[in-house]
Parts: C-alpha cells; sequence; structure tokens
C-alpha cells in the first residue's frame, strides 16, 4: 500500500489553503514606492511587493502534529505569496479562538485559516467571516456535511482543507491486516482491540474509528472490542483511559 509522508502531506493541505486564499485576496497588491534621486541611484524608484494580512488561529499549540503543520504554514505563505502571517494559539479555548478571529477581521486581514477548537463553531465563525467578505479556510479538523453544503447553498466563500476520514481509517484497519500476526497477538482468531478516540462527536474521529474496524472485518478478520475511551487528542488524556475504564 502506497502511504504519503507526513510532510508532503502537511505541503498539499497548505498549498490547497495557501491556493483559496491567495485567489479571493485583490487581484492587485499594495506597493510600496521608494523614492531615489537619479543622480544617486541611476533609477526613478524600487517597487516592492506586500503581500495579504492572513490570520491564522490554531486550537492548540501543543499539539505534535499542528506544530509541524503551523511551520510549515507560515513560511509557505511568506515566501511564497509575501504574506504578513499573524499566528495565535486558542490554547483549546473556543471563546478564545472566537476573540482571534474577531480581531482578525478587525485588523483586516485579506484571508483567515482556522483550525476549529469546536468543530461546532465552524457555523458562527463562517457567518462572521462571510459577513465581513473574509475569505475563510479550515483546516485539519472537518466541519459537518451539513454545514459544508450550507456554505455551497449560500455562495459563501469558506473552504475545508482536511483529510478523506474513511480512507484515514481504511488505512488503519489496512495496516493492522499487513501485519505478520495481522493484529490477532495471542493467536486465537481475533483481534482484541483498546479503540481510544479523538474528540467526542467529531465526524473525523467517528469515521477513523468506524472505517479502521470495517477494514479489518472485511479483510476476513474477527474483532473484539475490549473498552473504547475519548482522549480529545491529548497525549496524557489518552494514556490514563485504560486506567479510567
Amino acid at each position: 500500500m502506497k502511504r504519503l509522508s507526513k510532510r508532503i502531506f502537511v505541503v498539499f493541505l497548505i498549498v490547497w489553503a495557501a491556493s483559496l486564499l491567495h485567489g479571493c485576496a485583490p487581484q492587485e497588491q499594495e506597493k510600496n514606492t521608494k523614492a531615489s534621486s537619479a543622480s544617486e541611484a541611476g533609477t526613478e524608484g524600487v517597487r516592492e511587493e506586500t503581500g495579504p494580512k492572513i490570520g491564522v488561529s490554531i486550537y492548540r499549540y501543543d499539539d505534535t502534529f499542528m506544530k509541524l503543520y503551523r511551520s510549515e504554514l507560515k513560511q509557505y505563505l511568506e515566501e511564497t505569496y509575501h504574506a504578513e502571517v499573524i499566528m495565535r494559539n486558542a490554547g483549546g479555548d473556543q471563546e478564545e479562538q472566537n476573540r482571534q478571529i474577531g480581531q482578525f477581521i478587525s485588523d483586516g486581514c485579506a484571508g483567515i485559516i482556522v483550525n476549529p477548537v469546536e468543530v461546532s463553531a465552524a457555523v458562527g465563525l463562517a457567518d462572521a467571516c462571510s459577513q465581513a467578505g473574509i475569505p475563510l479556510v479550515f483546516i485539519n479538523r472537518e466541519p459537518s456535511e451539513e454545514e459544508q453544503k450550507r456554505w455551497q447553498d449560500n455562495h459563501m466563500v469558506v473552504s475545508c482543507v482536511g483529510t478523506d476520514s474513511r480512507q484515514a481509517g481504511t488505512y488503519q484497519g489496512e495496516i493492522i491486516r499487513e501485519m505478520p500476526d495481522k493484529g490477532d497477538i495471542n493467536g486465537d482468531g481475533v483481534v482484541s482491540y483498546a479503540m481510544i478516540m479523538g474528540e467526542d462527536g467529531n465526524e473525523d474521529s467517528l469515521y477513523r474509528t468506524e472505517y479502521s474496524i470495517k477494514a479489518l472485518e472485511e479483510g476476513g478478520m474477527k474483532t473484539d472490542k475490549l473498552f473504547s475511551g475519548n482522549g480529545d487528542w491529548n497525549k496524557d488524556q489518552g494514556r490514563s483511559l485504560p486506567r479510567r475504564c
């Protein structure tokens, strides 16, 4: 099975997010002209491009994946579009993230990128940015299909760049099937598993869970769930789950 490296995947998402924001920004960026004397410099002036101001709100800086993601995103936007990137940490607080988006709007950002703390907050954030006429891109954590359809039906300049969670879950199950013991570590013909999920109610988490087990069962494996729980994308919380279940 072909597997993309995490870095390639991150760059792929960044290109999509940046392309949407850049395409929706004004075609003519503001330019600063530095005048100089013809006798001193031999030219009438030097033109320097100033790129768009982009606001980025990350749900939590201590997430390992998002550390890499935000670093790549900032570098790409600055090098490719000469953008002024305003990066903010929501710290896992949706109210704080709401305030950050409001500030981005007040600051006149040409585009906003959001890794939402709570996917249910996508409705309010989409409406706020749409009313302000600012393109919005959600990354990594995907709002519901119903919400995305609302953007299309109302011609809102809002989009989401993420993975196919069903496919991701299928890959997880296939990886286990490719192991020498196919996940059946005690040889009893059954894959006994503990399912540590992400955020409760998050569609990405739900689909990855469902399709990972489906891939095992469709591959001829019997499964037995020992326990499951939500770790909320937090390593320490995930580690404590077996003791709580």
